[in-house]
Formats: structure tokens, sequence, C-alpha cells
């Protein structure tokens, strides 16, 4: 049979495709932790679509082969397939029962482009949309956007433009349309590649084109943004547009953890720049008519957070008057770096050894810190600075003239 990019089959433990990568078997990875980064090493390294070798693994007496990703799609792939007569509504069979209300948030959405360059450990993105970022035309934009006018539901507001990571449509780097990606580094971290060249312009003259059309009264970006290319060079004008034209109020941002040692874990930036974002927002919004706010997303008892980890940012929460109604208690995805380093405690990328909160008790206790407005929340939170030797801090976070 033809081998397709992107799917995977079973074949006998004979018939290894010429060329392909073998890697350690399925029963080795299963009782080895070593084995398993191993595999997950060599699965990592074959994501680039020019360059990925097809991966075999042995599992009893069959061989389970993995093809190589597909390409991504071209603008004007995506242009096509985003244009399509869809029906934006429920199947008929739910109307009995009042339809699908988690339908309407995106009902009247639109999806700008696909795949993420972040490369965030936590994160399945670079597995299954990759990390070349495809982006569809603004003049796609506004023909969907209207075709949105015409639909007799529509009320005016476009709910969001946007995709994995809002502020990437557009990007573009002159190695993804040559050899895919670099293995040799990311595109964001440690630092922002000097070849990455984002698309605000682009952006912010799409986004114009669509708010003026007859019928739109809101275009809002509902996707969340990564802050570390807000604070670059250049990035403020941008920024100040969308906060004054495309945010509903709440922009949303994902800081993820406030120590740089579980940052770097995480593969993101490290406090600073997310210090620095905070401060630049505040300037913004001096400037605004009204004041815009963020949700910021937070996971707790990730790989390389301890209790430790997490009252320190509990307290950094606190000086900040941060109250994050949105934490997430850390479940490692499949096929990620976090995942691996969840399973065996070893970076699969460098090889070190992280901690890994396994107990449900540890686990309870670092959300309760990130969360201590919670009433459920404030006996673990006391239990939880107890163990560290730091009960002196409870009233940091339930002053008594309260």
């Amino acid at each position: 049979l033809e081998a397709i990019r992107g799917t995977v089959v079973v074949r006998g433990s004979g018939e290894l495709p010429a060329g392909a990568l073998l890697l350690p078997a399925y029963e080795e990875v299963h009782d080895d932790s070593g084995r398993f980064v191993e595999a997950f090493r060599r699965i990592y390294a074959q994501m680039n679509p020019v360059t990925a070798q097809t991966l075999a693994q042995p599992h009893a007496d069959r061989l389970i082969i993995q093809y190589p990703p597909a390409f991504p799609l071209s603008g004007a792939e995506l242009d096509a397939l985003h244009e399509l007569p869809y029906a934006r509504d429920a199947h008929p069979v739910y109307a009995k029962e009042g339809g699908v209300r988690a339908v309407e948030t995106v009902r009247f959405s639109m999806i700008s482009h696909r795949g993420c360059c972040g490369e965030c450990s936590f994160c399945s993105l670079f597995m299954h949309q990759g990390r070349v970022v495809t982006s569809r035309s603004p003049d796609s934009l506004v023909r969907e956007a209207e075709g949105l006018t015409d639909h007799p539901d529509f009320r005016g507001t476009i709910t969001d433009v946007g995709g994995p990571t809002a502020n990437l449509y557009r990007a573009g780097c002159p190695r993804w349309e040559q050899g895919g990606f670099c293995a040799e580094r990311g595109c964001l971290t440690p630092k922002t590649c000097a070849q990455l060249r984002l698309g605000y312009t682009e952006g912010l003259e799409a986004y114009r084109r669509i708010r003026s059309l007859p019928g739109v009264k809101h275009v809002f970006i509902a996707s969340g943004f990564r802050h570390d290319l807000l604070v670059q060079d250049g990035a403020r004008p941008y920024l100040e547009e969308v906060l004054r034209h495309h945010v509903s109020g709440r922009m949303k941002v994902a800081p993820e953890h406030t120590d740089d040692t579980v940052l770097a874990v995480m593969n993101k930036p490290p406090l600073a720049v997310y210090e620095r974002f905070l401060y630049v927002l505040g300037e913004i919004n001096r400037r605004l008519e009204s004041r815009r706010y963020l949700v910021n997303y937070f996971i707790s008892a990730h790989p390389g957070a301890g209790l430790k980890e997490a009252l320190n940012m509990a307290l950094f929460l606190n000086r900040h008057r941060i109250r994050p109604e949105q934490v997430q208690d850390y479940i490692p995805l499949p096929m990620t770096v976090s995942g691996c380093i969840t399973h065996t405690g070893i970076h699969p990328l460098n090889g070190e050894k992280v901690y890994v909160a396994r107990s449900d008790k540890e686990r309870k206790l670092q959300r309760a810190l990130l969360q201590p407005q919670t009433p459920a929340n404030r006996p673990l939170v006391a239990q939880a600075l107890r163990l560290l030797g730091a009960s002196h801090l409870l009233e940091r976070f339930y002053p008594r003239n309260r």
C-alpha cells in the first residue's frame, strides 16, 4: 500500500520500510524509563515534515509504522478549506433538546491560521499541527466575514479571529518555506529568533477591513496571545490597537508559572518578560477610555514545581493582586515533553532529572495556594504553609482586618 503521510499502520515484523528509523520496542519502553526517554527523543526529532523519517516500533510480532507528518497546508489551501459553506450550527438532532449552548461561543468566529512555533513543553500542538505557522490571506478572512453578515442569526459580533496563538497570524520564516524548521534551536525560546517575521502590520490591516464591513459592529480576538511577543520593539502599536478595538474587556495570556526554573522546564519565557508585559499593559491602559484586564492561565504541579515554587507563585500573585479564576491542575498530555517528564522524571531533551509532584495531596496543596480566595482552600493553604515552615505568611493571604 502507498504510504500516506500522517498515518500509522500495523505490519508484520519482517516488513520494515526502507530507510525507517527503528524505535526501542514497546516491551522495552514499558519496563525501562531510559528506553522510554530514548524513544520519545527519536520521535520528537522526526516532526519536521521536510526532513522526517518513517518511524517503526516493534510490538510483539508486529511493527507499528508511523509515516512522516503531513506537509502544512498552503495559505491558498487554508483559504479554500475555511471558505467552505459550513452550517455554523449543531446537528439538527440536537434541536429538540434545546440545541448545543457551547456552539454559540464559536458560531460566529473565524480561524485565521494554523500551527504554533512556541513549542511549550506541555502542549501537543507541536505534534498535531506543527511548528510551521500557515496563515489565511486577509482577503479570505474578509470574504468569510462578509458571509457572516448574510447569516440570518448574525447580530454584528464576530467573537474571535484567531488560532493557536492569536498574534502569530501572518508570522513567517524563510526556513519554513525551504526546510521546515530548525532542528538546533527554537523559534521563540530562549529568545525570539531574528529570522522570525511577525505579521502585525498585515494583521492590523485585516482587522480594520473586517471591522469596517457593513453589518459588523465588533470584531474580537478571543484566542490567547504570546505576551513575550508583545513587549518586543515595534509591537506596541499592534498591542494598543488590538486592546482598543478587539478585546472585549479581557485579554487572554498564559504566563503559566512565575518560577524561572519551572518556566524553563515548560519552555516558556522567564518571569521578567511577563513583568515587562504588565508594565506595558498598564501604560496603554492609562490611555484607553476603559481599562482592559487579563485572563491569566496558570498551571499548578507542573514538572519542576514543588510546594516551594507554588508558594513563590502565590506570593507573586498576591503582590500583584492577581486572583486567577482558572488554574489548571497539570494533567500530562501524551506525546509531549512534559508528559515524558511526568512518566520518567527525566527531561528527554537534556537528560536532566526533574522533580514531579506525584501525590494527590501535594497537587491539591499546590493548587490551593494559587487560589486562596476560594473558601474551601483556606485549610489547605494553612496546611501547605505549615509543611513549608511558613505559617507566618497566612495573614498575607487572609488579613485579619477583612
